[in-house]
């Protein structure tokens, strides 16, 4: 073999090289992309009408007697396709706990708590001001249809699980317990 025979056999071992390398780049690129996507905080229902979003933070286990409790945090369902509230205007406002355990051993619901109906549409928030209240911040939303808008916080303290309901419309608008659930009560 001559001596341009080789170098052209070397140029032609670095091209296919070159060429794997572009190709496993882009495969990098396509799955981490690809996971960020597949991780966005809200999510559309399954041919419900619901769109759901996932915990703000995860919540701190519940000790109690011999029974361990715990959850990642809360997942809030907008339900606009319920007989209840199509053609109202409204959405059906709905939460589940997330990744809810006891003693390690998955619990699944069956039905998710109902939070009533309120005006226009709702959203997952990233943030909503609840320096005054007590308690670790799990969830917040927010459903308006321009007139009315009422804020959501999930919040918990110890083994309750408090949401509070602000409607920032009136001309006081004041944080007032909605519903509250106890975490030990939930599985006997």
């Amino acid at each position: 073999m001559s001596m341009k025979e080789k170098l052209q056999g070397i140029k032609s071992n670095k091209s296919l090289i070159g060429g794997i390398l572009v190709v496993i780049i882009i495969l990098v690129l396509v799955f981490t992309l690809g996971k960020k996507g597949a991780e966005a905080p809200v999510t559309e229902g399954e041919n419900t009408g619901e769109e759901t979003g996932t915990a703000l933070s995860v919540a701190e286990p519940v000790v109690s007697g011999d029974f361990e409790y715990a959850f990642s945090g809360v997942e809030w369902m907008f339900d606009t396709e319920d007989p209840l509230v199509v053609g109202t205007g409204q959405t059906y406002l709905k939460m589940m706990f997330a990744d809810f355990t006891r003693n390690g051993n998955a619990i699944t619901f069956g039905r998710p708590y109902k939070l009533g109906f309120h005006p226009g549409t709702c959203e997952v928030v990233d943030f909503l001001d609840t320096a005054d209240l007590s308690g670790i911040p799990l969830a917040y939303a927010k459903c308006s249809d321009g007139k009315i808008t009422r804020e959501f916080a999930v919040l918990q303290e110890s083994e309750n699980v408090m949401v509070k309901m602000k409607e920032t419309t009136l001309e006081n608008p004041v944080w007032q317990d909605w519903y509250k659930i106890n975490v030990t009560e939930i599985v006997k």
